[in-house]
């Protein structure tokens, strides 16, 4: 770790030294943007970043732009220190404070929540995002029920798109790079005429080649991460991670395409209409399945997404009031190219499943001032989604690969939800002090309905009501410096696979394993605390906000073993290898740090130059599921999986701001646990696994010719490192790629 760290001081070292030559030609004039004065909307209200007592995190463009990937959650786990499950075929989940990554599409209940420009984005897979269609991404961390209700546990993730007045403008770009990708996109916006403005904008990627694992490995050999250790019944064993280095990855070419419109006309000084659509298009993406059955699970995915929104706004005197209807769908189909369940032969491609989420929804905001002291915001939601999934099997050889349907694994679902809500923004002591509480009563239908080809399914129905309060505290202690406190509730309803789902895996040895749901869970709730302090100074080039948050969730849901049906013989005459199913611990403790702060060397010219170093870092102290025992027995302590105890996103970035930019961004992910369902090993297929610590790094440097011309080189994974997010699903090695913009 010393030769990683003096590496680091080295680079940077000598990156400022060099920045004395491009520093005696810059324009002095050149204007710097302050992170602390973007207006945010996270909260419902137009504020200023410096005015949210929230934990707040935010992406600019200019973040995005200096990311070399193509998918929304690179730059969101380098720049926000989220934790992220990501698979190579388009499949980008996140979570924040210790919640549990989701790891299947089609969610209609998770714990932390999408929004698209501040309502309802119907998905949470962050890859179905076009970032050329991006104004910025609010992340919002904590509990944010009180703002917008169920599924906001951990907090919101706010995507913000493009919406361009005056002059139209835009950029057109293409570029090239490994694994023969090749890249093309669009965005414009501004005024057609007067009274009427629009945004534009289109990617299409097609990586023609399949990838392969990174063989470089200079962190991983640093850290001495080439081995995963796994936890049995009894003991523990190591397996090594490097037998596929340098491989190339049958299966994982891929091609989509993204489009975006929005146009809006102005009725009169004070009221306008807006019409937005966004679609994500990707049939026939490649997927490997888990890399230790070879090409055994190889297949293909459809991701379609399709979201469309209309809104009204205006001001009746003091009165800023909005009225929004919207819509989506997102269909995630797979198909096999694979047959058999103890020998696996390859066989005509069929559609193993599908499944198709449908959300509408509204809502209707005022937003209003009493004084000059006091803002408020009250309104509701109105949302209804619906989750209906389908499944096939193949026959063998001898039954000419027949396809019949067959019970999918999950059960029909569908909620609805109602919700009054009031927030208030209130500035006391000549605006030291700021307190924003707020308050909302969720009405939520949620029920599981008749599956066809489901057996000994009994549909439900659950009505729930539930009162999420929150109070915000800033108190402003001198110019930049500020103190926060913020206490809030949320909840989440268990899903309907967890309580009543089914699913049978078959395994070689005549053995199988399954997983069903429990229709006796109880929802999620929690309580959350933090505290912090926040310093901005950008006449003196630094900021940073220590924040230390606690969170206590009640019945939460996880996934348990019953070892007493381990090794009986299934109705089939299989051995039972795992029964699986869902319980509620008792309770969850949540307690973690969150470290963010940057550093301007430009400040040492006058800004005649900009050299920043940025970090972000969250640190879980304790991330614990706890069921009480009884009498005599214990009480049972588990980790929660996928949440690593140390989550750092890190870089430097240099801008003479005149021609030439350039960023190293990386991050570093310690050590976490997850269930090893993958392995061939009967023993370890199901333990508990301690994955490796890994470390990555990413470049982006632009060259600006004539204003108008970008030449950009993108490098990402510099030292090609073979790792992964989830064992058996490898991230690609080593990618180099050319980009060329023009912009008008």
């Amino acid at each position: 770790m010393k030769k990683i760290i003096s590496g680091v001081c080295i680079a940077i070292t000598s990156l400022a030294a060099s920045v004395e030559v491009f520093a005696q030609e810059i324009d002095t004039t050149t204007k710097i943007t302050v992170l602390q004065d973007i207006l945010v909307t996270s909260n419902r209200m137009e504020l200023r970043k410096k005015q949210v007592p929230q934990k707040l995190d935010i992406i600019t463009g200019h973040d995005i732009v200096m990311n070399p990937g193509s998918d929304v959650g690179d730059v969101i786990k380098k720049i926000a220190a989220l934790d992220v499950i990501q698979r190579p075929n388009v499949a980008t989940y996140a979570t924040i404070r210790g919640f549990r990554p989701p790891v299947e599409p089609g969610r209609i209940n998770p714990e932390v929540t999408v929004l698209l420009n501040g309502r309802q984005s119907g998905t949470q897979n962050l890859a179905l995002f076009d970032p050329n269609n991006i104004e910025r991404i609010e992340i919002l961390k904590g509990p944010a029920g009180a703002i917008y209700g169920s599924n906001a546990m951990g907090g919101v993730i706010n995507i913000i798109t493009k919406r361009s007045t005056g002059k139209v403008s835009g950029n057109v770009y293409g570029g090239y790079g490994s694994f023969q990708t090749s890249e093309m996109g669009y965005s414009g916006g501004g005024n057609i005429i007067p009274k009427v403005d629009f945004n534009f904008s289109g990617t299409f990627l097609d990586r023609n080649a399949d990838f392969r694992f990174g063989k470089g490995n200079l962190f991983r050999k640093l850290l001495g991460s080439e081995q995963v250790e796994l936890f049995p019944a009894t003991g523990a064993i190591k397996e090594f991670d490097t037998a596929y280095d340098g491989q190339k990855r049958n299966g994982t070419k891929l091609s989509y395409r993204t489009n975006s419109l929005r146009v809006a006309y102005q009725i009169n000084s004070k009221w306008r209409v807006d019409v937005s659509g966004t679609s994500f298009l990707g049939r026939g993406l490649e997927s490997s399945g888990d890399l230790r059955t070879l090409d055994a699970q190889q297949g293909s995915a459809n991701r379609i997404y399709n979201t469309a929104d209309i809104s009204i706004k205006g001001c009746i005197k003091k009165h800023h009031l909005s009225l929004l209807g919207y819509m989506m769908a997102e269909e995630n189909s797979t198909f096999n190219n694979y047959n058999g369940t103890t020998v696996v032969t390859p066989s005509p491609t069929y559609q193993r499943s599908e499944g198709i989420v449908k959300w509408i929804g509204g809502q209707m905001l005022d937003v209003f001032t009493a004084g000059q002291m006091i803002k408020f915001i009250a309104g509701f939601d109105y949302n209804e989604a619906t989750s209906r999934t389908r499944a096939w099997n193949q026959g063998t050889a001898a039954q000419n690969f027949a396809v019949t349907a067959k019970a999918p694994t999950s059960p029909w679902s569908y909620v609805k939800t109602f919700a009054p809500f009031v927030q208030a923004h209130i500035t006391l002591l000549h605006e030291k002090l700021i307190v924003n509480p707020g308050m909302r009563y969720d009405f939520i239908n949620f029920g599981i309905i008749s599956t066809p080809l489901f057996q000994n399914l009994t549909p439900k129905k659950e009505s729930n009501r539930f009162i999420s309060p929150s109070v915000g505290i800033q108190y402003n202690i001198m110019e930049g410096l500020a103190g926060h406190y913020n206490i809030g509730r949320a909840f989440r309803f268990a899903q309907a696979f967890e309580i009543a789902g089914y699913f049978e895996e078959y395994l070689p040895d005549n053995k199988i394993r399954i997983t069903t749901g429990n229709p006796e869970l109880k929802n999620e709730q929690n309580l959350t605390q933090d505290a912090g302090i926040k310093y901005n100074n950008s006449k003196r080039g630094y900021s940073f906000d220590i924040t230390f948050f606690n969170t206590r969730v009640e019945n939460r849901v996880r996934q348990i073993a019953l070892t007493e049906l381990t090794g009986q013989t299934y109705s089939d005459g299989r051995i039972i290898d795992r029964y699986l199913t869902y319980t509620n611990a008792d309770k969850a403790n949540i307690r973690g740090l969150e470290i963010e702060g940057s550093y301007d060397f430009g400040v040492l010219k006058n800004y005649h130059y900009g050299l920043r170093v940025f970090v972000n870092i969250t640190r879980l102290i304790k991330a614990e599921d706890i069921t009480k025992g009884s009498g005599t027995t214990p009480d049972v302590k588990n980790r929660i999986r996928n949440v690593a105890p140390l989550n750092v996103g890190y870089g430097i970035e240099f801008d003479n701001l005149k021609t030439f930019s350039a960023r190293i961004s990386g991050r570093y992910l310690s050590k976490r646990f997850a269930q090893d369902f993958g392995n061939s090993n009967p023993v370890l297929n199901g333990a508990y696994m301690k994955y490796p610590r890994y470390i990555v790094l990413d470049l982006t440097a632009n060259y600006k010719i004539a204003k108008q011309h970008i030449v950009s080189f993108r490098i990402s994974n510099i030292t090609d490192e073979n790792y992964y997010e989830t064992r058996g699903y490898n991230m690609p090695g080593r990618f180099t790629g050319l980009r060329y913009t023009y912009r008008f």
